[in-house]
C-alpha cells in the first residue's frame, strides 16, 4: 500500500484506497485502474501524484486519472450505489474539482449496472465533459445533469464530447457509452447528449436516452445532438421521451453524420417542429431498421429533413406519430423541406396524422424526394394528402411503392400535388412521378398534376393515369397490412391480383419491400411486394390397383395327348396290336370306339385304358385304324394312324 496514509483513512465510511499499481504512483505509460469507494462528492488531495487518495470518490478518481502522476489510459470501477455530485463552480486550474466531471485523458468508467450505478448532476452542472481524448463508460445510468455554462455552449446535459465554444476554437473526443441510461437531464442543445466539436465522434450501443429535456425557445435535440459536426452513430438504443424545440429526440445540426440502426425513436415531443428525428443542417442522417413512433410536434413529427442536407430511411417503420397545435400542423410521419434531400426504401409509413401530407409531406425548395419498395397505408389528414403531400419546385418520384387505406377528410386520400392551396402550398407545382405504384385508397385517390411512368394501378380515376401499362378503375386485390416477412408490415397481392407480373423491368428494384427477389415470375410485380409464384401442385396419382391375376385356362386336352399308337413302320397283318390310352389329369374316358378302314371293330368302356385292334387275316394293302375317345365332359378326341398289311405266304 502507498505510504500516503492510505490505511489511517480506513475507518472512513465506504473509504477504500486502491491502486493497480502497488507502492505508489503507477509507472509512466502504465494503465492504472482505480475502484472508487466513496459515494461522496469530494476532491483528491493531491491528484498530481497518480493515486487516489482516500476515501477516493468517483470526481478524485477523474481527478487522479487526468494528471500527468497516471499517465495513459486508466480505468475506473464504480461499485453499486448513487454518486451525488454536490461541488459546483465554473472550471478552474482543475477543471474536474469543481462542477461537472471533466474527463482529459483516456479513460474507461465500468458501473455495476444501470439499476443499480447512478451518477446524480443534482442540476448543479452537467455531469461528464469530456474533450481531447477517448472515453468509454458502460453500466450507468447518468440523471440530475444541467448544462449551465452559457449560450451558445450548454450542450450536453449529461454529457458533452468536445468543445467548441466560439468559432476558431474546436476540440474534438471520442466517446463510447454500452448499457448506459440517461434521464432527466437539461440543457439548451442535447439534453441527454451532445457533440460539441467537428470531429468529435459518439457512439451509443444499447443505451436508453429517456425523459430530457431541452426547455427554452430555439433548442434543438431533445435527447441527442450533433452540433458543429462529428460523426454520431446509434445502435440497439431506445430514444424516448425526450423534448425541445426542434427535434425532441435526435437532431444532426452542424454538417457531420448520424446513424440510427436497430433502435426505437419514441414518444419525443418537438414543440415546433421535428418530434423524433430532424436535420437542419448540411449533414446526413441514415436511419436503417428503426422504429420511429408516437412522436408529436406541431410541424414534421416523425422525421425532418429541414436543411440542405440528406435524409435515409431504409427498411424501418414510421408509424403513429403526429402533428398537431401549430399554425401548419402538416407532416405527421416524414417532411422534406428545403433544399435537402429525403429518401426511403422497404420501408412502411402507417398510422401517421395531420392537416395536410399525413404519411410524407415535402414542401421543396429545389429539393428531392424518392420513395421506392414501400408501403403507406392507413394515414389521415384531416385535410389533404391523406399519404402524400407534395408541392414547390423540387421533385418527387415513387417506385414500386403501395399506397392503402389512407384517407383525407377534405380531398386526396393517397396522394395531393398541391397547386395554389392558401395556407398550404404555393403556385409552383411539384414534379411528381410514379412508376409501378398501386394508388388503391379510393375514388377520389389523387388531385393535381401528376405524371405517370407506367405500369401503375388506380383504383379509381383520379391520378389520371394513361402510360403504357397503367391500369383504371381497377381492384389491385392486396391483403391487409400484415407481416409477409421482412422487416416491415406490407400488403401482399392476393390470388388472381392484375399487379402480378405487370411490373416495367426496366424500373423495378432488384427486390422489393421485403428483400425478396425481383421479379419472382417472369415479370416483376406492380407495387411494394412481389407476390410469391403459385407452385402448382399436380393431383396425387390415382392408386395403381394391380390387375387381379385370372389364372391361365388349361389348353383343351389333344388326342395326341391321350393316345399312343402303336409304329406304324413294320407291317402289321401277322399280328395283333394294342393302342394304349394315357391317363391325363383332368380328363376322364368313359369310352373309346376304334374303326379300320371305317369299320367300327372295337369299342371300350370304363377304366380299362387300353384298346386291343386285330389286323391279322386282312388283305394287303393299307388300312387306316381310327379311335374316337369320349370324355366325361362330353367331348370327343379323335386320332387316327395308317397301317400296311403284310403279304400272305403260301405254304410249301
Amino acid at each position: 500500500m502507498s505510504s500516503r496514509r492510505c490505511g489511517s483513512r480506513i475507518a472512513a465510511a465506504l473509504a477504500v484506497c486502491v491502486l493497480a499499481v502497488l507502492g505508489g504512483a503507477p509507472a509512466a505509460g502504465a494503465t492504472q485502474t482505480i475502484v472508487v469507494g466513496s459515494m461522496a462528492d469530494s476532491v483528491d488531495a493531491s491528484p498530481a501524484n497518480g493515486i487516489c487518495e482516500a476515501p477516493c470518490s468517483l470526481r478524485a478518481a477523474i481527478q487522479t486519472a487526468n494528471s500527468a502522476g497516471s499517465p495513459g489510459a486508466d480505468a475506473i470501477t464504480l461499485p453499486a450505489g448513487t454518486y451525488n455530485l454536490a461541488i459546483a463552480g465554473a472550471d478552474g486550474p482543475d477543471p474536474a474539482a469543481t462542477g461537472d466531471l471533466d474527463i482529459t485523458d483516456a479513460l474507461t468508467i465500468t458501473g455495476a449496472g444501470q439499476a443499480t450505478t447512478t451518477i446524480d448532476g443534482k442540476s448543479i452542472d452537467r455531469v461528464f465533459d469530456t474533450a481531447g481524448t477517448t472515453v468509454a463508460i458502460s453500466g450507468i445510468t447518468v440523471t440530475g445533469g444541467l448544462a449551465t455554462d452559457g449560450a451558445p455552449t450548454t450542450a450536453g446535459g449529461a454529457i458533452r464530447v468536445g468543445v467548441h465554444p466560439m468559432a476558431g476554437t474546436d476540440v474534438g473526443g471520442s466517446l463510447t457509452l454500452t448499457d448506459v441510461t440517461l434521464r432527466n437531464n437539461v440543457a439548451q442543445d442535447g439534453a441527454g447528449v451532445a457533440t460539441d466539436s467537428t470531429t468529435a465522434n459518439l457512439t451509443l450501443t444499447r443505451v436508453n436516452v429517456l425523459d430530457n429535456t431541452a426547455p427554452v425557445v430555439n433548442t434543438e435535440g431533445g435527447g441527442v445532438n450533433e452540433r458543429f459536426g462529428g460523426t454520431v452513430t446509434i445502435v440497439g438504443s431506445t430514444i424516448r421521451g425526450n423534448s425541445a424545440a426542434f427535434a425532441g429526440g435526435v437532431v444532426d445540426d452542424g454538417g457531420g453524420q448520424i446513424t440510427i440502426t436497430d433502435s426505437t425513436i419514441t414518444e419525443n415531443h418537438g414543440s415546433t417542429e421535428a418530434g423524433g428525428v430532424g436535420e437542419t443542417g448540411t449533414g446526413t442522417i441514415t436511419i436503417t431498421r428503426s422504429t420511429v413512433s408516437r412522436n408529436t410536434s406541431a410541424f414534421g413529427a416523425g422525421v425532418v429533413e429541414d436543411g440542405a442536407g440528406m435524409v435515409t430511411i431504409v427498411d424501418s417503420t414510421i408509424r403513429e406519430n403526429a402533428a398537431s397545435g401549430g399554425p401548419f400542423p402538416d407532416a405527421g410521419g416524414v417532411l422534406q423541406d428545403s433544399a435537402g434531400k429525403v429518401s426511403i426504401s422497404g420501408s412502411t409509413i402507417v398510422g401517421n396524422t395531420a392537416r395536410y401530407g399525413a404519411g410524407v409531406h415535402a414542401i421543396s425548395g429545389g429539393g428531392t424526394i424518392a420513395i421506392a419498395n414501400s408501403t403507406i397505408s392507413g394515414n389521415h389528414a384531416t385535410g389533404r394528402g391523406g399519404g402524400i403531400q407534395g408541392s414547390g419546385s423540387g421533385t418527387m418520384t415513387l417506385t414500386n411503392v403501395t399506397l392503402r387505406d389512407n384517407i383525407a377528410d377534405v380531398t386526396a386520400a393517397d396522394l395531393d400535388s398541391c397547386v395554389t392551396l392558401a395556407g398550404a402550398c404555393g403556385p409552383t407545382p411539384m414534379a411528381i412521378t410514379l412508376r409501378n405504384t398501386i394508388v388503391a385508397s379510393g375514388t377520389t385517390a389523387c388531385i393535381g398534376p401528376i405524371t405517370s411512368g407506367g405500369h401503375n394501378i388506380d383504383a379509381g380515376t383520379s391520378c389520371g393515369f394513361a402510360a403504357a401499362g397503367d391500369l383504371v378503375s381497377t381492384d389491385p386485390l392486396l391483403g391487409a397490412l400484415a407481416d409477409n416477412g421482412g422487416p416491415t408490415l406490407t400488403h401482399l397481392p392476393l390470388a388472381g391480383s392484375p399487379a402480378v407480373d405487370r411490373g416495367d423491368p426496366s424500373a423495378c428494384p432488384a427486390a422489393d419491400q421485403r428483400g425478396v427477389a425481383r421479379p419472382a415470375g417472369p415479370v416483376c410485380d406492380v407495387g411494394a411486394v412481389e407476390a410469391p409464384v403459385a407452385v402448382v401442385v399436380p393431383p396425387a396419382p390415382a392408386p395403381v390397383v394391380p390387375a387381379p391375376v385370372v389364372p391361365k385356362p388349361k389348353p383343351a386336352p389333344k388326342a395326341s395327348d391321350i393316345i399312343v399308337f402303336p409304329s406304324s413302320k413294320a407291317c402289321v397283318s401277322r399280328r395283333n396290336f394294342k393302342i394304349r390310352l394315357r391317363n391325363l389329369a383332368g380328363v376322364t374316358i368313359v369310352s373309346a370306339t376304334v374303326k379300320v378302314t371305317g369299320k367300327r371293330v372295337q369299342t371300350v368302356r370304363g377304366k380299362r385304358l387300353t384298346a386291343p385292334v386285330d389286323l391279322r387275316g386282312l388283305p394287303r394293302g393299307r388300312f387306316t385304324v381310327t379311335i374316337s375317345l369320349k370324355t366325361s365332359a362330353g367331348k370327343t378326341l379323335t386320332a387316327q394312324r395308317r397301317y400296311r398289311t403284310c403279304a400272305v405266304k403260301r405254304k410249301r
